[in-house]
């Protein structure tokens, strides 16, 4: 059963790295009446997945980065283009391995936990801290500048560091 040891009472970090994967399965299940059961089943379990992600949220720093779906080159505004994958890094400030979660747009591929966990994330972080914040927080807010005002206001940008110290005409990969 696509569900068997999906408990985030008992493992929620597990079960968010499993969402989709669980949400696939659920969907190509044959029999009807199973299916919605199931899939009734793994919906109530989103407002515990989000306490979990919002307690976690709120005691670490949050590292993280966005990629899209579309190439910058292309003209696209930032705040209209779509995330493909964010990953976040929650680090205690006592330090420790922290917990990685990614959160993919595109459910079919089985990955991650759903992108729209995303928000709720950056919404509850102590402290976020971005590479080119600009770019990720933008993308992530769908260009709601309240939302981005909001989520800078706890935001460290190395890059931006990098570009006050080097100019705006260096560009400064993280790589």
């Amino acid at each position: 059963h696509p569900l068997s040891g999906f408990d985030p009472t008992q493992d929620p970090e597990d079960c968010l790295r499993r969402y989709h994967a669980v949400q696939l399965a659920v969907q190509l299940m044959a029999d009807p009446a199973e299916r919605v059961a199931a899939q009734r089943r793994l919906e109530s379990a989103e407002p515990l997945l989000l306490d979990f992600l919002s307690d976690q949220a709120e005691i670490c720093t949050v590292y993280g980065d966005c990629e899209t779906t579309q190439l910058i080159k292309h003209g696209i505004p930032i705040g209209d283009m779509n995330i493909s994958v964010a990953s976040l890094l929650f680090v205690e400030d006592g330090g420790g391995d922290g917990m990685m979660l990614s959160f993919w747009g595109d459910p079919s591929l089985g990955r991650g936990a759903p992108l729209r966990f995303l928000r709720h994330a950056l919404e509850h972080a102590k402290r976020l801290v971005f590479y080119n914040a600009a770019f990720d927080l933008t993308l992530a807010a769908g260009g709601d500048d309240a939302t981005i005002r909001k989520w800078w206001m706890r935001t460290f940008d190395p890059y931006k560091l990098l570009r006050d110290a080097f100019g705006t005409s260096v560009r400064l990969k993280l790589d």
